[in-house]
């Protein structure tokens, strides 16, 4: 990931900062000696499963279905989850990205890094950083990061399935439901919309 210099009239206080898959994949995750060092994406998630599995990596599969498969055979995927997407370092890249001052942060990544880099800034998250396990309160600070897909930090062996949109079932759940907090992201970029002043994604 590269970050381009933004010209001087960019504000981001007046910006949402949408953080896809790729914005996390050159972090260091808490794995040091295992093979995937990195936040895995797309497909190389799918084959860190499978190989915990016992599935032959050429199978053709989607990780929606890898995961619900696992869960069925009660394997322990948090604990791989947890040893991916724990996030103990980040890049310069990332710091500079992340140090801009934005209006709102949304994520589709399940790791830590946006909270890793807030607190190595002396920035409390305890109040200010959601996820799909959270009611959305009545009013959002500026600043605050949400995780539309939940956060790995913030679930456990026992909720798994609720905190993260993983399987094949709980995708389709959050396209026939649509959490709240993704009225949350239309409305912030409607209002920076209207305020001519722009959306970074």
């Amino acid at each position: 990931m590269e970050v381009d210099n933004f010209p001087e009239s960019f504000d981001p206080t007046r910006c949402v900062l949408f953080l896809g898959a790729g914005f996390s994949a050159n972090a260091t995750n808490g794995w040091p000696n295992g093979k995937y060092q990195n936040p895995p994406v797309g497909e190389k998630l799918n084959q860190a499963m499978k190989e915990m599995a016992g599935i032959p990596l050429d199978e053709s599969s989607e990780f929606t279905d890898t995961a619900g498969y696992i869960l069925s055979k009660k394997l322990d995927l948090f604990g791989l989850l947890e040893k991916l997407y724990t996030v103990k370092a980040i890049t310069s890249d990332q710091r500079m990205a992340l140090s801009l001052p934005w209006w709102r942060i949304y994520s589709t990544n399940y790791d830590n890094s946006v909270s890793v880099f807030k607190s190595t800034q002396g920035i409390d998250i305890s109040s200010n950083v959601f996820d799909l396990t959270d009611d959305p309160p009545k009013q959002l600070r500026k600043g605050a990061v949400i995780h539309l897909h939940g956060s790995i930090a913030k679930c456990d062996s026992t909720n798994l399935q609720k905190s993260l949109v993983l399987t094949r079932r709980s995708y389709v759940e959050q396209r026939v439901k649509k959490s709240s907090w993704w009225d949350w992201f239309d409305r912030d970029v409607a209002l920076l919309h209207k305020s001519r002043e722009g959306f970074i994604s």
